[in-house]
This record gives structure tokens, sequence and C-alpha cells, in this order.
């Protein structure tokens, strides 16, 4: 069945042969379906018609193939002949007489010497069988629009799990989330608080005394606000890819449970290296705010003062007012979002002046959330083993232009006989086999077609 689907879709012309018993078989009436989309030449013979069946068959027919849109075909009638063996004499029992089928082989003579039909006929297959072709170029356009839908919804969900998990990170440093009560109460220890609302001059020449014990053997407490801070930071950017990673594992089940079946399960949790990795993510941007800070520290006065409290110390006075700077807030605000932060801020205004340090603040937290998204956006992109398969090769646009320039170029080579042509009936479940095979046929027939020319039809 598959190779005569190859052979039939390679024929400028179809001679169809039933019976009154089998003209209304659906097997046969799927290929006649298939020329009539087709627009291909078709012939039928009505063989073996007796007197009662040529009553009522051959008009049944006719409305068939009219309902078919095969208007203009061919219908040619045997009659029945119950006894070969009774022809004439001299001539063999093994055939029909030759007046029986003198329509029929006219026919067949006729066009077969006329080079001109031959060529209307090869043309008018030609014709259907690129339309057909590119119909079923239509369908895949429609196919690979719903698959590139699919996969860029899948993608865009998957982006907002961790969007959102990127936006809990920066959030929990944004509004005082990671300054706990222990974390304040070492900073505390650190710079002291006294004196801070009594004065200036005599806040700073306390806190320069309180940081100055840290150099003479007391160093714990800041060590423990590093610690603390670098933790805590640690923690949420973990427990937030963990999140993620769950939240966009569980959706892919939901809406593509056989794109999950054969995934790496490692994908419902973070990266095995997540841990390493937000470690060193806090690490780098801490000594990126050790460089920012020597490099704001221009003239002397600025030098002394930061040689005076420390470089650590200012650091994480730094971190500390970044963390406690929510939407912008400094001054009183920061009191009142941060507790005790305030005591960073001014420590930093001590040295840098407050619209320096305004600048410094926001350097810092543009550069935190920008590490943040870098490492989110790595997990993000292991998820996208899902969607990267679903969107290799041609896009839906590039075979939508391809199959425009197809219809073009035929169109021009046939001189405009690319016509629409009667839509094919395509079977609820159609054989692979067969379709391959069709369009085997149909591409032998269009390569046949252009290398003989436009002068050379085939019958």
């Amino acid at each position: 069945r598959a190779l005569a689907s190859q052979l039939l879709a390679a024929a400028d012309l179809w001679v169809f042969v039933t019976t009154p018993a089998r003209y209304a078989d659906q097997l046969v009436w799927n290929f006649l379906h298939d020329a009539a989309g087709r627009g291909i030449e078709v012939v039928v013979v009505l063989n073996r018609l007796d007197e009662k069946a040529a009553e009522t068959v051959p008009d049944d027919l006719r409305r068939m193939m009219n309902e078919a849109g095969l208007h203009d075909a061919t219908v040619f009638t045997v009659p029945f002949v119950a006894d070969l063996g009774a022809e004439k004499s001299g001539e063999s029992g093994e055939f029909l007489a030759e007046d029986l089928v003198a329509s029929l082989r006219d026919y067949l003579t006729t066009l077969a010497e006329d080079t001109v039909a031959r060529r209307d006929v090869a043309g008018k297959t030609v014709a259907g069988a690129v339309q057909t072709a590119l119909d079923r170029v239509d369908t895949l356009v429609g196919r690979r629009e719903r698959q590139e839908a699919f996969a860029n919804q899948l993608d865009a969900s998957i982006h907002e799990f961790y969007t959102t998990a990127n936006r809990q990170v920066i959030d929990a440093t944004s509004d005082g989330q990671l300054l706990r009560s222990e974390v304040m109460d070492r900073w505390q220890d650190v710079i002291g608080t006294s004196d801070v609302f009594r004065g200036f001059e005599r806040w700073f020449s306390s806190a320069i005394d309180k940081v100055g014990s840290f150099f003479t053997g007391q160093p714990a407490p800041l060590r423990e606000v590093e610690t603390e801070i670098e933790s805590g930071l640690h923690a949420v950017i973990v427990d937030a890819a963990e999140s993620a990673a769950s939240r966009a594992w569980a959706h892919t089940g939901a809406v593509a449970p056989e794109l999950r079946t054969d995934a790496d399960p490692a994908l419902a949790r973070a990266s095995t290296d997540i841990s390493d990795q937000a470690a060193k993510l806090v690490r780098d941007w801490q000594q990126e705010l050790v460089g920012h800070i020597q490099d704001t520290a221009g003239d002397k006065r600025q030098r002394a003062r930061l040689m005076s409290f420390g470089l650590n110390v200012v650091t994480v006075a730094l971190m500390l007012t970044v963390f406690a700077s929510t939407a912008g807030l400094t001054g009183g605000e920061v009191a009142i979002a941060g507790g005790s932060a305030v005591l960073g801020q001014k420590l930093l205004e001590t040295i840098f002046g407050e619209d320096t340090v305004r600048r410094m603040v926001t350097q810092a937290r543009n550069d935190l959330n920008e590490r943040l998204g870098g490492l989110f956006a790595a997990e993000r992109d292991r998820y996208h083993v899902f969607t990267d398969p679903l969107l290799e090769g041609a896009t839906a646009e590039q075979i939508r232009d391809a199959s425009q320039q197809a219809r073009r170029a035929v169109d021009a080579k046939l001189l405009g006989v690319v016509d629409k042509q009667v839509p094919a009936r395509i079977d609820d479940t159609p054989n692979d086999d067969l379709n391959n095979s069709t369009l085997r046929g149909l591409f032998d027939q269009l390569r046949g077609n252009f290398r003989k020319g436009s002068d050379n039809g085939t019958v």
C-alpha cells in the first residue's frame, strides 16, 4: 500500500479500475479524495458492469465523484462478459473484444500522441503536487507555532519562579531582615552608642577609641558581625534557589510530564554546589566593597580616618547600611528601618560625607543585585534542557517564509498554474508510511518534471 501511494504520487494521470461491487470502498476513495485535492487528472474505469448494475451504479458513482470534487473526471464503462472463451474465432479468449474498450483506448492513445495535452496534464498535476506539499508545510507551520508557544510559555513560567527567588533575596537585603538582634548587638559592641547623639566630634572620638580596642587583642565581636552577615545572606540565597528549583520541577511535571520523564531528578533541587556558589558570591561582593572603599578614600583626611577605624570595620558598616537602606531611606529613617545600623551610616558619613555615602550604598546594592541576578540566571538556565530541544531547528516564521518563496518560484515556473485546489480529506488516523510514501512520490514528481522541462509530460 505504501509503494502504491508513492507510485500514484509520482504519476501525472490516475486510471482507477473498479467494479460495481467495490466502487464505494473507502480505501479507493481515500486515494480519490487525495487526487481531487491535488487537482490530478483522473480516469475511472467501471469494469464488469452487468445490466442490473448499469441501471444505478454509473449514476451513483458520478454523484460520489462530484461530491468529492472530481467533476471533470472521465468515466468509462466496460460491460460484464460472462465467458471470454466465447469470443469470435481467431481472437484470443483471454482479452475483451476491442469494441468494448475502444473508447478507453482511444482516450489514452490520443493523450499519448498529443504533446500539448500531455504537457497540460503534467502541469496540472505538478501544480496540485506543489499545492499539496505546501499545504502540508502550512500544517507544519501551525504545529511549529504551537510548539514554540508552549516552549516559550514554559520558559517564561520557570523564569518567573527564579525572578521571584531573586526578588526574595533582594527584599531580604533591603528591609532589615538580615539585621537580626544578635548582629546589631555585636555591632554595638564594636562601635559603642553612648555618645552617638551627643555631638558629632565627641561621638567620632568615642567611636575611634572603641574601634581601636579591637586592634589590641579584642577583635571577636567584629568577626562575629561579619560571620552573621555572611551566613544570613548565604542562607537566604540558598533557600531561595532551592524553592525556585522545587517549584520549576513541579510545574514542569504538571504541564509537560513527558518532558520530565527522562530528565535528571537533580533538577528538582538547586545545583549541588549552590552553597559554594552563594558563599563565593558573598565573598566576591565583600571584596568589591573593600576595593570601592579604598578607591573612594581619595584625600589624606579620608584615608587617615579610614585607617583610624580600620578597613574591615568600614566594610561592615557599609554592608549594614546597605541592608538597612530600604528604598533609599537615610538618616533617621534608617534608624527606624534598621535600628542601630544608623551607626554604620554615621561612621561612613564621618569619613566620606553624606552624598558620597549615598552613592556608595547605591553602587554596593546594585553590585549585589547584579551578582544575585547572575546566580539565579545560571540556576534557571539548567531548565533549558526542557525547552531548547523544542526550539531547535527552523522557526515557524522561517518555514513560512520558505513556503512563500517556494510558492512564488513554482508559480513563476508554471505561469500562475498554482491555484488553490479542493482540500484533500485527511484520514482521522493517518498511516505514517502511507503519508511518507506520498510525499516521496510528490517530490519525485516535482524533480522529474522540472528536470524534463516544459515540453515533456508524462502519462
